[in-house]
């Protein structure tokens, strides 16, 4: 029995104690949620690495941070304004108690020197403390045949006989860093980029339609190159070197907060809009040519004006609603599309409830072009009409007194054997499910209807 209460004893405890770490935690995170700092950074190069000496500054005097470690740094320091190592506290290395203001971080990155290398989140972050201004120094002297970028502007660059200097600054969290092997032309926009590459004039026609994205960036180091994976890298662009410039200008610049190699069709059919080209793929192909064949050219516009204004609390499934705000009708066009990852029709509908008799049924009214289509199986059933699908393209609707054949191919239809001409297909097939035009329940079949809102009374 002493035992057992020992044992319990020894979990009341621990679990005491994890209660506390955890309290601890969060009441530190708490304390320094809403800081800021500024960070200086030098970085000498080596030959297979380069070494980091970084600076967060204007932190709280004896406060407790955590420190979020780059995944590629290795032998790191951390020291106070004394030389002397950071307190570490309850056990955990990345826990940090600060003596001052200041945190001097030591560490190793590695590099390859010998091909273009994107570099990304490799400084050291404090949990919630937000860094809004890096001073970057780059020391080269071992690989002298290439270019250091940042994503900041370059303030200034020194190139002596045995040493290259590089001075970046800006406000930023934790910009990337590019090396480029080789030699490339540098174009300096001192207000809004830099560029690296040798298409300025294609660049700078680019910038000045993207005006406003542009300025939204606040300041991009833009390189062209097909040997990095296009895209906008914490303040770095790049780009492709050929015809699909303008394109992955777009969508990095546009949609780069909502890019998903899972929905890259998705991000094709939003920069075709904004381009006003035919998009890569094909479920973008059909997407893009479903909204122009059924959208007024006003609301197209809407479309592009709403697509190049998005915020990064956007998600795909948002566009359903952006169609609804345009056009005033419900959709599940992109939700079918994400779901099934093939072709559907754009369905633009009103929810409307059926009454006949002592009956009410809810159906869904599809509009295009102005004109209502109305469920055709489901609205023969509830007027207690039988159907039967004689082929892909025929119908035959038995009444009390009459026999109806109607077609979807064809512009008639067919009572009691006597055929009668339309001037348009009665029947359409949407998305695996017929619709009948509404004019024909009262033209073909003398079905009369009243319609109250969203409210249809059925006389018959």
């Amino acid at each position: 029995m002493k035992k057992v209460i020992s044992i319990l004893f020894v979990i009341i405890i621990v679990c005491i104690f994890f209660n506390q770490w955890d309290q601890f935690i969060t009441d530190g995170q708490t304390v320094n949620a809403h800081e800021s700092a500024q960070t200086k950074v030098t970085i000498h190069s080596g030959e297979n690495s380069v070494r980091v000496i970084q600076t967060i500054s204007t932190l709280s005097d004896e406060s407790i941070y955590e420190m979020i470690v780059p995944k590629k740094a290795s032998n790191w320091t951390c020291t106070y304004d004394n030389k002397g190592e950071c307190k570490s506290v309850w056990g955990a290395e990345n826990i940090i108690e600060t003596k001052g203001s200041q945190l001097h971080i030591t560490y190793s990155l590695p590099i390859n020197q010998k091909t273009n290398t994107l570099i990304r989140e490799w400084l050291f972050q404090l949990k919630g403390v937000t860094i809004d201004h890096v001073e970057l120094k780059i020391i080269e002297s071992h690989h002298r045949n290439g270019t250091w970028m940042a994503g900041i502007p370059l303030s200034g660059f020194v190139k002596e006989d045995l040493i290259d200097y590089y001075s970046f600054s800006g406000h930023a969290n934790n910009p990337a860093l590019l090396w480029h092997k080789g030699e490339i032309n540098t174009e300096q926009n001192d207000k809004y980029y830099t560029y690296y590459g040798n298409h300025y004039h294609e660049i700078k026609e680019l910038m000045q339609k993207h005006e406003e994205k542009v300025k939204e960036a606040k300041f991009l180091n833009i390189i062209t190159t097909n040997q990095l994976k296009s895209g906008l890298y914490e303040g770095i662009l790049i780009l492709p070197s050929g015809e699909s410039l303008e394109r992955e200008l777009v969508e990095a610049l546009y949609f780069y907060a909502i890019e998903s190699e899972e929905i890259e069709w998705f991000l094709d059919l939003l920069t075709s809009f904004i381009i006003d080209e035919n998009p890569r793929f094909a479920l973008s192909k059909f997407a893009f040519n479903e909204l122009k064949e059924k959208l007024t050219a006003s609301e197209l516009e809407q479309i592009v004006a709403n697509i190049s204004d998005l915020d990064e609390s956007f998600v795909p499934e948002d566009m359903d609603e952006i169609l609804y705000q345009i056009t005033g009708k419900q959709t599940n066009f992109f939700a079918e599309l994400f779901r099934n990852k093939q072709p559907v029709s754009l369905e633009l509908f009103t929810m409307k409830d059926y009454h006949w008799k002592d009956k009410k049924f809810t159906v869904k009214i599809i509009e295009i072009d102005g004109i209502e289509w109305v469920p055709f199986q489901k609205t023969m059933s509830f007027l207690e009409l039988e159907t039967e699908r004689l082929s892909e393209t025929e119908w035959v609707i038995f009444d009390e007194e009459d026999v109806y054949r109607l077609y979807s191919d064809q512009s008639i239809f067919i009572k009691n054997e006597e055929v009668f001409g339309l001037l348009e297909h009665p029947l359409k097939k949407m998305n695996g499910e017929y619709y009948l035009e509404k004019k024909w329940l009262q033209s073909i079949f003398r079905i009369h209807l009243k319609e109250e809102g969203n409210k249809v009374y059925f006389d018959m």
